[in-house]
């Protein structure tokens, strides 16, 4: 079941910085950030006056909150955490996309950060979560990150599949049962433009994609081979 949301400063800096980091854009809007954490806009208006009041964030009504430098660390601390906690949850214990998040949210609070970096440790140091969200260095940088949506590569293109941008059940689900995950290997032999439809090969066989689901896929190409 999953476990009423908290209400941390911390994540509501969480939250600005991934809203501003998967969009692009430099602020996050209100609305955004209620949906994110699951409050009213209310809520989120006067939370954001704190932060604001405390070096935080700028918040500038009607238009969004952007992180300030102190804000930003705070908040990349708190996302390193998660994604290391969620990692080790998916690597360790075989926790599924559909509830590691949650499970990771719940435990990242009470965790101490000796054990945080005993996981980071045991993982290798990795640079990204399971859903191929980058993971925060402890100084608060990211890793290089540049993949592209899946529905944009061309013919004859290998990929690897490096984030899943979305994390409806749906589109979990579907990779769950297609046996796609962060790190297979793609090769695509179709990209209907017209009928938005992508044809795939992988080591597990042949798999057929609409844009619905490809356009959340995010690669990186490793070659261009013959169609």
């Amino acid at each position: 079941m999953k476990q009423p949301r908290r209400t941390r400063v911390e994540d509501y800096l969480a939250a600005i910085d991934q809203i501003c980091e998967e969009s692009g854009l430099n602020r996050a809007s209100t609305g955004a950030i209620a949906r994110t954490i699951g409050v009213s806009k209310g809520t989120v208006s006067s939370v954001l006056k704190e932060l604001a009041q405390n070096g935080l964030v700028d918040h500038v009504p009607y238009e969004g909150a952007i992180l300030s430098d102190t804000g930003q660390k705070q908040a990349r601390l708190v996302i390193r955490r998660s994604r290391l906690i969620e990692l080790f949850l998916s690597k360790t214990l075989g926790v599924n996309w559909k509830t590691v998040a949650d499970e990771a949210w719940c435990l990242e609070p009470v965790t101490s950060d000796n054990l945080i970096e005993l996981m980071n440790a045991f993982l290798g140091h990795p640079e990204f979560d399971p859903h191929g969200d980058p993971i925060p260095r402890i100084d608060g940088t990211l890793p290089e990150s540049n993949p592209v949506p899946l529905s944009t590569r061309r013919v004859g293109e290998i990929v690897i599949l490096r984030r899943v941008k979305s994390q409806s059940e749906s589109v979990l689900r579907f990779l769950r049962e297609a046996g796609l995950s962060v790190g297979t290997e793609l090769v695509i032999k179709e990209n209907y433009t017209r009928n938005e439809v992508v044809r795939l090969e992988t080591t597990a066989g042949s798999q057929t994609l609409g844009y619905s689901i490809a356009s959340q896929l995010l690669v990186r190409p490793i070659q261009l081979t013959e169609p």
